[in-house]
């Protein structure tokens, strides 16, 4: 022990030739050919030195420098190496478990299959790392900076990467069941195929000896008793994902609260259980969709193309889908009150038994579109275009339709009380629903335009 620690402390040069004479991994009775646990490395120069299969668990590294070393297989379990220098290493198939990796600059290095459960990694360097396939189940990557790295297939169920920034990253096929991305940056990243589904395991404590203390490992909760399982939701709230691609993503119960999906792929993805108040998907790839009886009150969908989308009885109140695509979007039974719908274009759409109570569809067009019994209720369609629309039953109480265009529109038992309709176009509605209207009280007629014809030419029955 002490020859091999001052061979190390002799260099780099001076311990790979020693290493290679003594390279003794073929003993199936010595599975680590050396043996360096507790070691007091602490701001060792170790860089380029084959420390591959050793045995390094609980040693000391901290500010080590260890700028391309050969880790690979090595054990590392509860070791220190906070602050250490592990630029270009190669620690594939490493255990690193219960390790502090904290402030470490592993930028570039290769952690292909490494075990990372319980590690601590937050505010570490991992820009450009490979984590392929990397067990990082329970780390601690709090600020962490994962830019550009390639963490396909890892699994980071209930991982803390609160603030990390994953910007650029490939997390295709990777697992976040569980895990807690408040804050995160996802922006460009790619999360096709990623699984941010509940997770099903529960913490237990076991001892490794009678002198170990107890330390948690991952239990099913098929093993446990199910009263005392409380799976995880991923937690993505005011996470940063714009231009991230979610294609086939898995995103049960996820929690986006407030994040920046912005321009986010999310073409054919299952939505409708995942929560997205507050989130701005402004300019997000949405087509196909499935949001069908989905929560998303207040959610910024702007410039989203939404086209084939399930909207069905999906909440949206409070929304804004300025300028949204909606083309060929199932919208039966969608709740869109208090929603900003300025220059949408719904024409032909089927909105019956809508609630579009003060919404916002200023400018919007609604040429030919059902609104039979629907709510519009205090909403603003200065302007919108409503010419040959179905308003049968409709609710327009209190509505400002200032200047708005219903040619022809089907005004059968539509409600005016209190509506503002100034200067709107009211052509080829039938005289008798025109004295109808007129009779509501409260409602403003000044200055509208209609034909004054008799009831002979009235095209649809009362």
């Amino acid at each position: 022990m002490y020859y091999i620690f001052f061979l190390l402390k002799r260099g780099a040069e001076a311990w790979n030739q020693w290493r290679r004479e003594h390279n003794r991994r073929t003993d199936p009775n010595r599975p680590y050919d050396v043996d360096l646990s507790h070691a007091n490395l602490s701001r060792a120069d170790l860089s380029e030195a084959e420390l591959y299969n050793a045995k390094l668990d609980n040693a000391n590294l901290s500010r080590a420098d260890l700028r391309n070393a050969d880790l690979r297989f090595a054990n590392l379990d509860s070791a220190n190496l906070s602050g250490a220098d592990l630029r270009g290493a190669d620690l594939t198939q490493a255990d690193l478990s219960f390790a502090d990796l904290s402030s470490a600059n592993l930028s570039g290095a290769q952690l292909m299959s490494a075990n990372l459960t319980f590690t601590t990694l937050s505010h570490a360097n991992l820009s450009g790392v490979s984590l392929d396939n990397a067990d990082l189940r329970d780390a601690r990557l709090n600020g962490a900076n994962l830019t550009n790295a390639n963490l396909a297939s890892a699994r980071l169920n209930n991982a803390r990467l609160i603030s990390a920034n994953l910007t650029g990253a490939n997390l295709n096929f990777t697992t976040f069941r569980g895990a807690n991305l408040t804050n995160a940056n996802f922006n460009r990243a790619n999360l096709n195929h990623a699984d941010f589904s509940p997770d099903d395991t529960s913490l237990a404590y076991v001892s490794n000896g009678r002198w170990r203390a107890p330390r948690p490992i991952r239990v099913t909760s098929s093993w446990v008793n199910p009263v005392s399982v409380e799976p995880g939701n991923a937690s993505v709230q005011r996470t940063h994902c714009g231009g991230a691609d979610f294609k086939e993503a898995k995103l049960f119960v996820t929690n986006f609260t407030s994040a920046d999906l912005s321009s986010a792929d999310f073409r054919g993805v299952n939505l409708t259980m995942t929560y997205l108040s507050h989130a701005d998907l402004s300019g997000a790839d949405l087509r196909g969709a499935d949001l069908h009886g989905h929560y998303s009150s207040h959610a910024n969908f702007s410039h989203a193309n939404l086209s084939g989308a399930d909207l069905s009885h999906a909440n949206l109140s409070s929304a804004r889908l300025v300028q949204a695509l909606l083309s060929q979007a199932d919208l039966s039974g969608i709740n869109l009150s208090h929603a900003d719908l300025s220059g949408v274009d719904f024409k032909g759409r089927n909105l019956s038994v809508t609630n579009l109570s003060y919404a916002n569809l200023r400018g919007a067009d609604l040429r030919d579109a059902d609104l039979s019994n629907t709510d519009l209720r205090g909403a603003d369609l200065r302007e919108a275009d409503l010419s040959l629309a179905n308003l049968s039953h409709t609710n327009f109480d209190s509505a400002r339709l200032v200047r708005t265009l219903m040619i022809h529109a089907r005004l059968n038992h539509t409600h005016f009380v209190g509506a503002d309709l100034r200067e709107a176009n009211l052509r080829g509605v039938p005289w008798l629903l025109l004295m109808e209207i007129s009779l509501q009280e409260g409602v403003n007629l000044l200055d509208t335009q209609w034909d004054k014809e008799d009831d002979s030419k009235i095209p649809f029955p009362s």
